[in-house]
């Protein structure tokens, strides 16, 4: 029997057609800005298969993922634990495990946390950082991106109940490293807004 031939983007459209529906332009953005900050964590961080990596947080996985493909291990950390489950059965493997937060004690070497920053109240920010550092070895790095803003709940998306300003950033996370720094840049994010962001790059857990 003669298998099916599908020849360069023959297959890739056949592919983008069944998985990506319509709207197809802004659902592929969107999985574009996805996709590039894992990118982004993996080039700034330097992660390869040295590196156990925690994500924090994971949703369902698919960044876990991502970052399994460099990192020797990735541990996906997440509060909502369906989203643990959903994790575990499409993306859990021999380099990949997940947990909800409080119940993974172990050391890492590096911490990737992607748009999570702004879905902790303003009063609970430096109990979130503290609690997510205690396992993050000596010398460790860590990299997150948050949409900016004036510390206060978002004017246009009800889940971000905090965006904070840079001066925030700072002081939560002074004392913590040694090296920081913060690039800002801007995107289009799931609600279709145009949106400035912080991505920050610590280095060197004191």
């Amino acid at each position: 029997m003669k298998k099916a031939r599908f020849l360069g983007n023959d297959w890739e459209t056949i592919k983008l057609d069944t998985v990506i529906k319509e709207p197809i332009m802004e659902n592929v953005e969107m999985l574009s800005n996805h996709f590039n900050r894992y990118g982004k964590a993996i080039h700034y961080l330097d992660i390869t298969d040295n590196d156990v990596v925690a994500d924090a947080s994971c949703g369902e996985g698919y960044g876990s993922f991502i970052l399994s493909l460099k990192a020797g291990q990735v541990i996906g950390l997440d509060v909502n634990k369906e989203y643990i489950k959903t994790a575990e059965k499409y993306f859990g493997s021999e380099k990949i495990y997940f947990y909800g937060y409080g119940e993974f004690n172990t050391l890492v070497d590096k911490i990737v946390c992607i748009e999570t920053f702004e879905h902790v109240p303003i009063n609970e920010m430096a109990e979130f950082v503290t609690k997510l550092l205690t396992i993050l070895r000596t010398g460790g790095s860590m990299f997150m991106t948050v949409p900016l803003g004036n510390n206060k709940p978002s004017s246009y998306n009800k889940f971000h109940l905090n965006e904070p300003s840079i001066t925030v950033l700072h002081a939560i996370f002074d004392g913590f490293f040694k090296k920081k720094d913060y690039i800002i840049d801007k995107y289009t994010d799931s609600e279709g807004y145009e949106v400035e962001y912080c991505m920050l790059v610590l280095k060197e857990r004191l």
